[in-house]
This record gives C-alpha cells, structure tokens and sequence, in this order.
C-alpha cells in the first residue's frame, strides 16, 4: 500500500500514521503496516490560509489529495491512496435568537485513482473572542492561537484543538479521527461492499 500525503505538517503526517496503526489492528489483511510506503508532498489548498466556510475546508481537502495523487510516484501493482487534509472554522446557522457558533473541524479526502471519500473529526466551539477575530481579520487561527497562548508553532504539535481541550484531543487527534473515518468506505466491506450497492 503506497500513501500520498499532501503535507509536510507534523501534526497532520503523525495523525495519518496514528489512524494507519488503529486500520492495521481492524483490517490486518488490507491494512500491512510493514508495507506501507508513504510519500509526503507539500500540496497546495487552492483554497484561502483560513478556511471560514465548510465548503472551502472540503474543497482544500479535496484539492491537496488530487494534487498528491497526480505528482507522487503511483506504483501500479499496488494500492495507492492520496489523502489530502485541510482544517478551518464554519459557522453553524443560528437557532432562534442565539448567536451563531463557529465550529473548529478537521476534514480529510483519500482518492484512490478511481474513487474518493471524505472523511472528518469532531468539531469543537470556538470561544467568541477568538471567532471574532477570524471572522473579522485576515488573520489565522494558529497566529491567533499562538498569541493568545503564548506558544510558538501551535499548528504543528498540539493545535487549537489542543489549546481549548488541554490536550485531551489535540490537532493529531482529530486528523486520525478523520482518516479513520475516511477509509471506512475503502475497508469495510461488510458496510460499503459491492453486495450493499457501492
């Protein structure tokens, strides 16, 4: 099985290796962790520095597995997957009178040359001040973050999920829970087989 990884960021390519190791133990016949090859490319978005809608988190996702796919070295007598990962902010559609909540989320889309699904983790509230922030700035959530924490860096190690969570569920955490959910249609056949209609 080859991986093409559409990123160079830690916390996303230790996310994707976390989520391969948990598929292994399930699928031990589909999933050989000795003879993954994984290739990691900085891949483009398409999409703005901070995604504020879900559409565009979707669209990034779906841009950088493309681009992986179409610059990695594809092997023909094995299984290729790119996976491309994007994470940003959206509003929620406001109930009632209650003011609109801007969820965090972690969205990824793994092709494999003829097919590809989307896969995506938990979201999380943002707290008001920092959605006001992004909403009304240029700025991005990890500059916002690692101000308002006063860490460095916050976007390769623990994240804003990490932040707000004191690290019970870190940026690594919610990428794995993607994957893991987006190659459930590739592996599960029980679900998503051929005798089910897919």
């Amino acid at each position: 099985m080859n991986l093409f990884i559409g990123t160079k960021n830690k916390a996303k390519l230790n996310g994707c290796l976390t989520a391969m190791e948990k598929l292994a133990k399930k699928y031990p016949a589909k999933v050989v962790l000795p003879d993954i090859k994984v290739q990691s490319l900085g891949a483009p978005s398409g999409v703005a520095d901070m995604p504020l809608s879900l559409n565009e988190i979707q669209k990034g996702a779906l841009n950088r597995a493309f681009f992986a796919y179409n610059h990695a070295d594809i092997d023909a007598h094995s299984e290729n997957y790119a996976i491309g990962m994007e994470g940003g902010v959206y509003l929620l559609e406001p109930f009632s009178s209650f003011a609109p909540v801007a969820l965090l989320q972690s969205w990824v889309y793994i092709y494999n040359g003829t097919e590809g699904h989307f896969g995506c983790s938990a979201g999380l509230e943002l707290p008001r001040n920092i959605q006001t922030i992004l909403f009304n700035t240029d700025r991005e959530l990890a500059e916002v973050i690692d101000e308002i924490s006063g860490q460095k860096e916050v976007r390769s190690h623990s994240g804003a999920f990490g932040i707000l969570t004191r690290d019970i569920f870190t940026r690594q955490m919610a990428f794995e829970e993607a994957i893991i959910n987006g190659f459930a249609p590739f592996l599960n056949d029980t679900y998503y087989g051929e005798e089910n209609g897919n």
